[in-house]
C-alpha cells in the first residue's frame, strides 16, 4: 500500500511528480517517484536520496525542485536520476517555484529570520539568495541581538546522530528555563 502527495505537474501536462510513501508497517519509505502519461502506473523512482523530500516544482530542463529535512533547516535540492544536490543550504524554504531562467522564489526562514519572501540565482554555494522585501518589519540583526544559539548532535538509534538547537537570552547569566521541543527529525 502506498500514499501520493505534493504532486506536480509540467508544464505540457505529461508529467506528474510527487511523494511516493510505502506503508508497510514500519516508518520511512519516502521517495519521488515521476508518472508519465503512458507510463507505469506505479510510476519509476527518481532516484535513491536517504530524505524525506517534498516535490515544490520542475525546472526548465525536467529536473524537480524538492526541499527535505536536513540537520536543523530545509534546504532547496535540485534531483534528477543522478541524485540530490543542494541549491539553497542555509535557512528553511517552502511554497519554492521556478521560474523561466531557471532561478527560483519561495519563502525563506532560519532561526533568526522571519519567514520572507526570497529570489535565488544561480547554484549552490555560488549561486545567490536575495530577500524580495521585509514584510515583518524584523531584520536578521534585531533577531540575533535577542539570542544566541549553538547547534549540538547526541547519538540517536543505531549511532544516527540526532541534531539540536539551544537558544538563550543574548548576555544574560543563568540559570534559565528550558523549553524542550521536539520537532522533526530521522525516521
Amino acid at each position: 500500500r502506498t500514499d501520493h502527495s505534493s504532486p506536480i505537474v509540467d508544464d505540457a501536462g505529461r508529467v506528474v511528480a510527487g511523494r511516493h510513501t510505502r506503508r508497510d508497517g514500519c516508518l520511512g519509505g519516502v521517495e519521488l517517484h515521476v508518472y508519465r502519461a503512458g507510463g507505469d502506473p506505479q510510476g519509476e523512482r527518481l532516484c535513491a536520496w536517504d530524505a524525506m523530500p517534498t516535490s515544490q516544482c520542475f525546472a526548465p530542463d525536467g529536473a524537480i525542485i524538492a526541499t527535505a529535512d536536513h540537520r536543523g533547516a530545509v534546504p532547496v535540492f535540485r534531483v534528477d536520476a543522478e541524485g540530490a544536490r543542494a541549491l539553497v543550504a542555509e535557512g528553511s524554504h517552502q511554497c519554492v517555484r521556478c521560474l523561466p531562467d531557471g532561478s527560483l522564489v519561495g519563502i525563506h526562514h532560519a532561526l533568526f529570520q522571519p519567514p520572507e519572501p526570497f529570489h535565488f540565482a544561480g547554484a549552490g554555494k555560488h549561486g545567490v539568495r536575495r530577500l524580495l522585501c521585509n514584510l515583518t518589519g524584523m531584520t536578521r540583526a534585531e533577531c540575533e541581538a535577542i539570542a544566541e544559539v549553538s547547534s549540538f548532535e547526541a547519538p540517536g538509534d543505531g549511532g544516527h546522530p540526532i541534531q539540536s538547537f539551544l537558544l538563550r537570552p543574548r548576555g544574560e547569566a543563568g540559570p534559565h528555563r528550558l523549553l524542550y521541543w521536539v520537532h522533526g527529525g530521522p525516521i
